[in-house]
């Protein structure tokens, strides 16, 4: 970062440091060469850092809530109240059931790429263009979209259902849903973008970039946990019906112990997790992080572009809308591009 003639700060390049599993939270084995390495940019520096990262670089870059970066003795290039703030989720709550039998999906003698593809009789059959089998089909996940409020515009509930153990992306998941013997187990996933007034956030613990941040999704709100909580309750009730028919087997999660709707809402608290944060680089005309044509306010030849900037949750999954802000930055980028003069000397 540099400054013009005119003291505003301008993105001139990134500093890189070239190794392997240097964050601090990263697997593997880590490496570290001698070297810093400073790519510069042409025309413009475009930041896809993520919901978690690109704030950490702003801050690190000298650019976010003064007060924080005081702490760490981060000289402050533009005081923006807004980065590492507005940090939202969905709030996805998790049931199982026993089933009296292993699902034909696992009768087919399919080993999910176990111990190696070329093992796998499901995947050979595949390869060898033998369709239709598991393997060219979404196989075994289904899902659904509901209003909790028929008054809603647009549904705000997504139910999936899955013919494996699933309890969210904890270490080992894949294990626990294809090769632990659950090919017995009935999955159930709601998820719902939370829509209560809390927000997280993102927050340096030091100056070092190799350092993890502090995320705090800050709590649920008690309207998206009634709301999970209904639904978890309607289908708890529906396969209670299926157990009386001998249809299902037990629920294996919640079991006896999660009765009354309070203790609905106590297990939705203590169990509910989220996949896809959002908005720590919120774009807007407030004085939050990011502008239009995502650029960061107060700063020339700096955009970002990720799912940092969305104000708001975009729906249930953000990988699509991810792909149509790519496609709008890109038209910006290209439609200025002419404009902008090179800041180094081309040979």
């Amino acid at each position: 970062m540099n400054v013009t003639d005119d003291g505003a700060p301008r993105a001139y390049g990134v500093q890189v440091q070239p190794g392997t599993a240097l964050y601090s939270v990263a697997t593997g084995t880590k490496t570290k060469e001698d070297n810093e390495i400073t790519y510069f940019a042409r025309k413009e520096v475009i930041l896809a850092g993520g919901t978690f990262n690109t704030p950490q670089i702003l801050m690190l870059s000298g650019i976010g809530p003064k007060e924080h970066l005081t702490e760490f003795n981060i000289p402050v290039l533009v005081d923006l109240p807004g980065v590492g703030e507005n940090l939202a989720d969905k709030l996805e709550a998790t049931m199982n059931w026993q089933m009296p039998s292993t699902w034909k999906v696992f009768q087919q003698g399919c080993t999910f790429l176990k111990p190696t593809p070329e093992e796998d009789p499901c995947y050979v059959e595949f390869m060898n263009g033998q369709s239709p089998n598991l393997y060219t089909s979404p196989g075994s996940l289904i899902a659904i979209q509901r209003k909790t409020d028929p008054n809603l515009s647009r549904p705000d509930m997504y139910i999936q259902m899955g013919v494996n153990k699933f309890l969210g992306y904890n270490d080992g998941w894949v294990d626990m849903a294809l090769y632990e013997n659950e090919e017995d187990t009935l999955t159930i996933n709601t998820s719902t973008p939370r829509t209560g007034p809390s927000k997280g956030t993102v927050r340096l613990t030091s100056a070092n970039p190799f350092d993890s941040v502090q995320i705090d999704f800050n709590g649920y709100d008690e309207e998206d946990l009634i709301k999970t909580g209904r639904v978890v309750e309607e289908i708890r009730n529906c396969y209670r019906r299926l157990q009386r028919l001998g249809i299902v087997g037990k629920e294996a999660v919640q079991g006896d112990t999660v009765e009354s709707f309070e203790d609905v809402k106590a297990w939705v608290r203590s169990n509910g997790w989220g996949q896809n944060p959002t908005g720590t680089a919120k774009m807007g005309t407030d004085e939050m992080a990011v502008v239009g044509q995502f650029r960061v306010r107060g700063v020339e030849r700096w955009r970002i572009v990720d799912a940092s900037v969305f104000p708001d949750q975009p729906g249930f999954y953000p990988m699509v809308p991810v792909y149509m802000m790519a496609e709008k930055a890109a038209d910006d980028i290209l439609n200025e591009a002419d404009g902008l003069e090179s800041q180094i000397a081309v040979p």
